[in-house]
């Protein structure tokens, strides 16, 4: 009766607290208010972890911030032959900076973040890249590359990449981007591919309004998502998450009004 009674509290401080008992699956996570800029939910958020193309979550807002969308970008050839997830770009096409922006975002092309950090000097792009992050107040990540392939000193933590996904959030072509679920980019020569968005949330939660998937086998699954009620715009950031759909779901669930059902007024 003792223990029954313990346990009966136990659940009645984590409710009134605000401490949720469902078991999430990732290794860290920063649930983040943009208005406030306060993160209302953490685990491991300050840990320093492999992001994947979550990276691209930088390198889109970094060519955004240095080039037109409308500048033509040329597809140099040890960018076509970029490894992991690629948009199968070939060398010499030319496309427009905005086109390889959502071939990036949508479909995490890996060879489109290097043709867009080559277009601006590979080097000194992935420069601005760690400049860009300053700006956006996070304090413990560090980038190598724009595509998110694992390197020794390219980390982050939850809450850096929560700061810097509301910087860019801020940016109204970033957002309108990242909140797209399918888009036809046509390349200079005609060419057309046809994106689907790799972010089911757009799908699986109505209030979701973007923004970037990631993977690598030592990295494990990253997502970092927004969502709103329309009074408060929340992101939520996981990193090494096998189960990261339900995961930020169900965060949002806890701290976001529900969607208005159909047909209400």
């Amino acid at each position: 009766m003792k223990f029954r009674l313990i346990a009966v509290l136990s659940v009645f401080v984590m409710l009134i607290s605000g401490v949720h008992s469902y078991s999430y699956s990732a290794k860290a996570i920063c649930l983040y208010d943009t208005k406030t800029k306060q993160m209302v939910y953490g685990y491991n958020e300050a840990i320093r972890m492999l992001p994947a193309s979550i990276t691209k979550i930088v390198t889109a807002i970094t060519a955004l911030e240095l080039g037109n969308p409308d500048d033509i970008v040329t597809v140099d050839q040890k960018s076509a032959n970029t490894e992991g997830s690629s948009l199968y770009l070939r060398a010499g096409e030319q496309l427009s900076l905005i086109n390889l922006i959502y071939g990036m975002m949508l479909h995490s092309g890996n060879d489109a973040a290097n043709a867009i950090a080559t277009h601006f000097g590979y080097e000194e792009f992935v420069e601005q890249m760690n400049e860009t992050v300053k700006r956006a107040g996070a304090t413990d990540s560090h980038f190598e590359n724009p595509s998110g392939l694992d390197g020794e000193n390219h980390l982050v933590t939850a809450l850096d990449m929560a700061r810097i996904t509301a910087y860019a959030m801020e940016n109204p072509v970033f957002s309108e981007i990242v909140g797209t679920k399918n888009k036809n980019i046509v390349s200079e020569d005609g060419y057309t591919r046809y994106l689907k968005n790799h972010n089911k949330l757009l799908w699986m939660y109505e209030n979701t309004k973007g923004v970037k998937t990631g993977f690598t086998k030592k990295a494990g699954r990253t997502l970092v998502s927004s969502a709103t009620d329309g009074e408060r715009n929340l992101i939520c950031v996981t990193l090494n998450d096998a189960d990261d759909w339900n995961d930020h779901i169900s965060l949002y669930k806890s701290y976001l009004k529900p969607p208005p059902k159909e047909g209400a007024q």
